[in-house]
Parts: structure tokens; sequence; C-alpha cells
């Protein structure tokens, strides 16, 4: 009891060091903690933009099914389109439906026909129609090549005729001119037409760059191709004197049946 009443004795010594960290000292009763040895701020992360380590699986699944929804998008509009031109030129071509043109040979007449060993010498004359039957389509010829032959190969003359237009529903008559003068043939057709004798057959070939039209709207260039076989011409045989000599021995004829349909085709 009697040393309650005994009064404090003052502080001797060097005066207390203050905190280094510059917090006031903790109270007795805060709960210790270990300090560092070295004060002050942390060190400055240089790497601290860089991610700290590879994604999440689920980011790179996210990512790719997004690029796959984008082209599989692309890919649809891509087919949606063909499918949306295909349609529109199916219905196009069901409204018009361009028949090809028909032809008939309506006259075929032989001049001055002379064959003298391998060298043939004569004239055709050739008259044609051609039919549109199209109801809504015109059908324009342009660049248009004429032949006759003896058989499928032989060509013994060609010419060219001139372009035309049929409107629709109508027909038109053209007609060509052949000559070959002195043009060679080989053995076997000179046999065909000694045999043939006054009956012989030639067949006539054309061949032309068609297109349809209605409107505005027309369609591609084709190579029309016109086959007219079995054109039976009887030749009748004449000659021609100079003094008492004869010249030369010349036929001509005519189509036996006409007129004679013709076969077309692209």
């Amino acid at each position: 009891m009697g040393d309650q009443s005994r009064p404090p004795h003052p502080a001797t010594g060097y005066p207390a060091q203050p905190n280094p960290n510059g917090y006031p000292p903790s109270a007795g009763t805060a709960y210790p903690y270990h300090t560092s040895q070295h004060a002050g701020p942390y060190p400055f992360n240089y790497n601290s933009h860089y991610p700290s380590g590879p994604q999440p699986p689920y980011a790179l699944d996210a990512n790719s099914l997004q690029r796959a929804n984008f082209l599989r998008r692309v890919v649809g509009v891509i087919l949606a389109c063909f499918v949306m031109a295909g349609t529109i030129l199916f219905i196009v071509w069901l409204a018009f439906r361009p028949q090809l043109p028909e032809f008939r040979v309506d006259s075929l007449s032989v001049s001055d026909f002379n064959l003298s060993s391998n060298f043939l010498s004569a004239n055709w004359d050739l008259k044609f129609t051609a039919r549109n039957p199209n109801k809504k389509m015109t059908v324009y010829y342009e660049d248009i090549q004429a032949s006759i032959l003896y058989g499928d190969s032989e060509l013994l003359a060609g010419t060219s005729l001139a372009p035309f237009t049929q409107d629709t529903k109508s027909e038109t008559a053209s007609k060509g001119t052949f000559t070959a003068s002195g043009t060679f043939v080989d053995d076997w057709v000179v046999k065909g037409i000694n045999r043939d004798k006054s009956n012989i057959d030639f067949n006539v070939i054309l061949v032309t760059r068609v297109w349809f039209k209605t409107g505005s709207w027309r369609t591609k260039r084709r190579i029309l191709r016109v086959y007219c076989r079995d054109l039976k011409v009887q030749l009748l045989e004449s000659s021609s004197h100079l003094g008492n000599h004869t010249a030369q021995r010349l036929s001509s004829g005519n189509l036996v049946r006409a007129p004679k349909q013709c076969r077309v085709g692209f």
C-alpha cells in the first residue's frame, strides 16, 4: 500500500527513436506481425502489360465458334444467290422457251454440169425457206455459210448468204448460188456420178450464228446447223457444137421432189 503513494521516477537516458516506417508505434494490444527488413514501395513490374498466362480454353472455343458461324452465313448467302438466279433463269426459260427455226428446200436447179476426168464444173441455184415457230421471240441470223456436197464429205462448192431477221410466226424466203469451175473431185465421186447418171443426190449444209430476242431480253449467240440431205436432181444431157465438132457435153436439171424438209440443230 505504501508503494502506491510514491511518486514516479523521472525517465533518464536517451530519448526514444521515431518509428522508421513513418507510422505511430503499435499499441501493446495489436496483433504481432513480422516487418520486412527493407522498407519502401514494391519494385515496378516491367512485364505487367503482358498476360500473366494462356487464355482459358472456353475463350478460344468462343472465338472459333464465332468464325465458324460467320463462314456459314457467308456460304449460305452465296448459295441463296445462286438458287435465286437459277430460279429466275428457269422461269424465263419456261415463259419463252425458244424453239428451233424450221428450214425447207423449195428448189435446187443445176446448169452447165460437166464432169471431165476428175474435174467438175457446174452452177447450182438454191431456194429455201426459213420459218420462225416462236410466238414471242424474234430470230436473228448472222454469218450464214452454205455448202453443197456430194455424199457427206466431198465439197463441191460454197458461198455466203445475206443475213436476215425473222419476226414471230413468220417465214423468210432466201436463195444462194454456187459455182464450181474445174474443181478437182476424188475417184469415188466420179464413179458415183457416172453410176447415178441422170439422178444425182446432193447435200446442202447451212451454218449460221443465231440469237433470239424478246423485249429487252436476248439469248447468247449460238451456232445453228441446217442439214438438207438427199436432194435428188434429174439431169438432162445436152451438147454444144462448134462447126462440125462437139465442143462439150453439158447437163442441167431440177430437184425431183420438192419441197424437202431439212434437219436443224445446235
